[in-house]
Formats: structure tokens, C-alpha cells, sequence
């Protein structure tokens, strides 16, 4: 059976792209929106379920993305300026590291996971750093925060860096 899919902005309601096929899924509608450079500005996504989505190079500035699951999605060179994030699931996915993301809305959660992963591959290498850096990384008050890391499996940051 077809499904049609309507991805709308928040603010306006209007329809921004529309994909029909055979078990279409809000994934599948919106990557065929981003090969064809659709312009999601201000799309209601939230609680979308995109788990794997390739959304690379994705125009999803001012979204609301909030509840969604993007685990192992790709963001390289998505632009997420004011996208909402909050209780988003970004679990071994790609993070643009570029202006594309600076002003994205982020939950603690979200921030203390882009935290943690800047510290940890400091701990373990053989890299030189700045001593402001290093005082910084090795402080009792970010070790407490980066300790809230919510993996279990990875969460240990100990702040011992020589």
C-alpha cells in the first residue's frame, strides 16, 4: 500500500515536501527531500524516527527535531542553525563540526555528550595541550559534568592527561 507523507513547517503549516511510495516512512520521505535539496526550513519533525537517515548536507535550519532518533544518522554538512534538539538521540551519528551547528538548540544531555567527546581522545593520546585546556579538562567540575554522560558503556572520564 502507498503511503503519503507531508512534512510541514511548525509555524506556518504549510507543506514544505511531499513523498508518496510503498512503506514510505518519514526516513525515507525526508532523505529524498534532502537529495533533491529541499529546503526543510522550519519542518515539523519532531519524535521523527531517522535512525541511520543520511542527511548530509541536510537545510534543516530553525526545525523542530526534538524526541527524534538520529542514532547512526549522517549530518556532514547538514545546517541545523536554531533547529531544536531537545531529548533528540544522536548516538554514533556524524556531527558537523562547522558554523552549520553553533547556534543549534541542544538539551544537557546532548551538550555534555558533545563535551565528553572532545575530552575523551585527549585522555588516551599522546597530543600536546594547552595548558589553559588541560587545567580546564582535568578540574573536578568537568570531570562531575562529563560524568553525566548518559552511555554507560563509555562514560568513565577520569581527567588524567600527563
Amino acid at each position: 500500500m502507498k503511503i503519503k507523507i507531508d512534512i510541514l513547517r511548525w509555524d506556518t503549516g504549510e507543506l514544505i515536501y511531499s513523498y508518496e511510495c510503498e512503506e514510505n516512512t518519514i526516513k525515507i520521505t525526508l532523505e529524498r527531500g534532502v537529495n533533491e535539496k529541499i529546503d526543510f526550513f522550519r519542518a515539523e519533525l519532531n519524535w521523527a524516527e531517522l535512525n541511520g537517515a543520511k542527511l548530509n548536507g541536510a537545510k534543516l535550519n530553525w526545525a523542530k527535531l526534538n524526541g527524534a532518533e538520529l542514532n547512526w544518522a549522517e549530518l556532514n554538512r547538514a545546517e541545523l542553525n536554531w533547529a531544536e534538539l531537545n531529548w533528540a538521540e544522536l548516538d554514533f551519528s556524524s556531527w558537523g563540526l562547522s558554523c552549520n551547528t553553533l547556534n543549534t538548540l541542544l538539551d544537557q544531555r546532548l551538550i555534555v555528550q558533545l563535551l565528553f567527546h572532545a575530552a575523551k581522545p585527549c585522555e588516551n593520546n599522546k597530543i600536546k595541550i594547552d595548558a589553559d585546556v588541560r587545567r580546564l579538562f582535568k578540574s573536578k567540575i568537568f570531570i562531575k559534568i562529563l560524568q553525566k554522560f548518559h552511555r554507560q558503556d563509555v562514560k568513565e572520564y577520569t581527567g588524567n592527561l600527563k
